[in-house]
């Protein structure tokens, strides 16, 4: 958002921009998933005898993306400062989830380019894990108002969708 536009923010814009984000990082890895796997005529639960270690490497990025995001998320939301305007809440929170959804979808793409067996379902679940996170997260009105801890004030502003947020 440019000077004039950020402004002029308004709950309405504060969520549409959450939505649109928040698609254009799920699509990313969706569309390179349709591109880049190949899906097999018959899937194989086993791995196969030149089974390495560094095989493991995708599974524990997938895991360790949606600890990692969890934890940065909580520490970045523990910052907010209730004193702060509606604005800046809102700001903080698009912060956080941005860092959120960035470390998940690093870990998709990951998953995806790096995928060593495409006849195994195990990778092509690693990187479904964190898609299927990023969908589950997805900032909810009511999510944001318990989030942001907002005062009775603040969050009647909120709920007024196409005011202008001070």
């Amino acid at each position: 958002m440019n000077q004039s536009e950020q402004s002029q923010a308004t709950p309405k814009s504060y969520l549409q921009t959450f939505t649109i984000i928040h698609l254009a990082l799920i699509a990313g890895p969706v569309i390179s998933m349709i591109f880049l796997l190949e899906v097999p005529e018959e899937w194989s639960f086993q791995f196969s005898e030149n089974f390495e270690i560094s095989h493991l490497i995708p599974v524990l990025i997938s895991t360790g993306s949606l600890i990692a995001s969890e934890i940065l998320f909580k520490q970045y939301i523990s910052k907010y400062d209730r004193t702060n305007s509606l604005k800046e809440k809102m700001g903080q929170l698009f912060t956080s989830y941005l860092i959120r959804f960035a470390i998940l979808e690093g870990a998709a793409f990951y998953c995806i380019i790096t995928n060593p067996d495409s006849s195994n379902p195990l990778f092509l679940m690693c990187a479904i894990i964190p898609l299927i996170a990023m969908v589950l997260l997805f900032p909810r009105k009511e999510k944001i108002i318990e989030l942001l801890k907002l005062s009775k004030e603040q969050k009647m502003q909120f709920m007024k969708l196409n005011e202008i947020i001070n």
